[in-house]
């Protein structure tokens, strides 16, 4: 028994023993298969790159060329509104610009008494020069002065009268001209006259504004709009110009059609407009101290300084036209009064400011010959 015990014991070492050998040559086929390099190892699957985002495209900059910049923010110019009769739009006065609103001016003739001249003395060297005037008549002296500057004498229509000698002399004296704001003057007169009769009074309003307002910035600043209350209060055009026909010299029941057409004056009708405010201003209050006020150093004293001077200017371009007036009171030593309507007249400032300085000075010349 127990040497069968013995062999069953034996036989089952020597079937584990073999085992172990099958195992063992097993893993040196797989070992050998691994390691076999006529087989080719399966390539790994491949890995996806990360994706780039790719960066943006910038244009080339030319680097002689600035940078641009915008252009500064233009506050547009609002049209000016045309004063009454006018045909077209109002163009502001050449210089200085006239503020829409009156300011408070400083007068360096605040103590001015009406009718007495005040006149800067002149220097060594700005002895006036008589011999243009010597041994001629108003008009050749007016003819040589348009045919110096080569002036269309049509182009112009102008006045002068000296308030001393009684001297008065015309050039198309009878020529209506479109007046722009010099319309102004008279119109200002008119309701002036009003308030000295008593027929209202300074806080009398018009469109909510009292007079005493319109009245400065009518004179002094050439206000449209304001000017416009005023002549609508009238009535319409026709009644208007009836209105202000007294202080034109103008009698209504015998003048011509042509007089109710537009905003329209004869230098006539505004020197005789002239000749009562300056003889009795104290009958249209205020009107010229706003004129010694309004647009100082231009028009007719765009470059003559020497004397005071009480105006009301006009200036329009209209359809190709260029009309540039000015009516006032010169404070000479004989004051004169003066007007002058230009239509497209060449070189129009120069031409205004030079007769200006030609009637002054001629005014002057007559006065010496009476010393």
């Amino acid at each position: 028994m127990r040497k069968f015990v013995s062999a069953f014991l034996a036989v089952l070492i020597l079937l584990g023993c073999a085992n172990v050998f099958v195992l063992a040559a097993d893993e040196g086929l797989a070992l050998q298969a691994s390691t076999d390099t006529d087989i080719p190892a399966p390539a790994p699957e491949p890995t996806a790159a990360p994706e780039v985002t790719p960066a943006p495209i910038v244009p080339d900059t030319p680097t002689d060329i600035p940078t641009p910049t915008a252009p500064p923010a233009v506050t547009p110019t609002p049209e000016a509104t045309p004063a009454p009769g006018e045909p077209g739009p109002v163009d502001p006065p050449i210089a200085p610009d006239v503020p829409d609103e009156p300011v408070e001016s400083e007068d360096p003739y605040k103590d001015f008494v009406h009718g007495t001249p005040i006149v800067i003395p002149p220097d060594e060297d700005d002895v006036i020069d008589f011999t243009p005037f010597e041994g001629k008549t108003w008009e050749e002296i007016i003819d040589t002065f348009f045919t110096e500057r080569g002036i269309d004498p049509e182009s112009l229509a102008f006045g002068y009268y000296n308030t001393v000698t009684g001297e008065e002399f015309y050039h198309n004296g009878d020529m209506y001209m479109v007046a722009a704001s010099v319309y102004k003057l008279p119109l200002n007169m008119y309701y002036a006259e009003m308030v000295y009769e008593g027929e209202i009074e300074w806080s009398t309003t018009y469109g909510n504004i009292p007079y005493e307002k319109i009245q400065r910035s009518s004179i002094e600043s050439s206000n449209n709009e304001l000017s416009e209350l005023l002549q609508f209060a009238i009535g319409d055009y026709r009644e208007y110009r009836a209105a202000i026909a007294p202080i034109l010299g103008v009698n209504t029941r015998t003048v011509e059609e042509r007089y109710y057409q537009g905003n329209d004056f004869t230098p006539e009708q505004i020197i005789s407009a002239l000749k009562k405010l300056y003889s009795d201003p104290e009958r249209y209050p205020r009107v010229e101290e706003y004129m010694f006020l309004g647009a100082p150093n231009n028009y007719f004293s765009y470059s003559e300084h020497r004397y005071r001077i009480a105006h009301k200017y006009g200036y329009l371009t209209y359809e190709g036209h260029n009309y540039f007036n000015d009516a006032a009171i010169v404070y000479t030593p004989d004051p004169i009064l003066l007007v002058m309507f230009m239509d497209n007249t060449a070189g129009a400032i120069n031409t205004m400011t030079d007769y200006f300085t030609l009637m002054c000075e001629y005014s002057e010349y007559t006065r010496h010959l009476l010393e």
